[in-house]
């Protein structure tokens, strides 16, 4: 008899905001001048502006929430694979920030810190493309690639910090692509 086994591996869930929620979020990015610029690790020239979520922080913790506990149920291995981990360390929200990605810019290869990172697209050009970068069993690189439009508006994202990531530039518009993106950490201060 022949058997066939797949290599176990974790992966990326998906759901949508509930409209009062994104309509709030979006507002909020719409006016995100108003807001601390947020410094990361990827500033330079070309690369897409960053700028600090001051509201519905809570709200957007709350919904992710959810989304970690659907998470840890679909691949319960993950969080125990996490060394460091064990059942007396809690998780904490960093504060979320929004992407104004304007046209010929772009957000190079990636990853993040802490256990889970999450993207929400907010506004997208028509074919956005968001990409996941990884290896496969046999060391070769592959990818996911997710070509957005504007159904994909309100949609989140949860996936492990260390997923490679990319977001490609778009030229055939002067809209702007916006996001917003954030982690949640080990609380080490307990």
């Amino acid at each position: 008899m022949i058997e066939s086994f797949t290599l176990p591996n974790y992966g990326i869930i998906k759901s949508k905001l509930p409209s009062k929620l994104y309509s709030a979020l979006l507002k909020e990015c719409l006016s995100y001048k108003k807001n601390n610029k947020f410094i990361s690790g990827l500033t330079e020239p070309g690369v897409a502006n960053h700028f600090y979520v001051k509201q519905n922080k809570d709200n957007i913790s709350n919904f992710i929430s959810e989304m970690v506990n659907k998470y840890t149920q679909e691949y319960p291995n993950y969080p125990k694979s996490i060394k460091i981990l064990n059942d007396n360390t809690s998780a904490v929200f960093q504060d979320p920030w929004i992407n104004i990605q304007k046209y010929n810019e772009y957000i190079p290869v990636h990853d993040h810190d802490g256990i889970f990172s999450y993207n929400i697209w907010m506004k997208l050009p028509t074919k956005s493309i968001f990409e996941f970068n990884y290896s496969t069993v046999l060391g070769t690189q592959t990818i996911q690639r997710f070509i957005l439009e504007k159904e994909s508006e309100g949609t989140v994202i949860l996936f492990p910090s260390l997923l490679r990531h990319t977001v490609y530039p778009f030229k055939k518009t002067k809209e702007v692509r916006i996001s917003i993106a954030g982690n949640i950490l080990l609380n080490v201060k307990q």
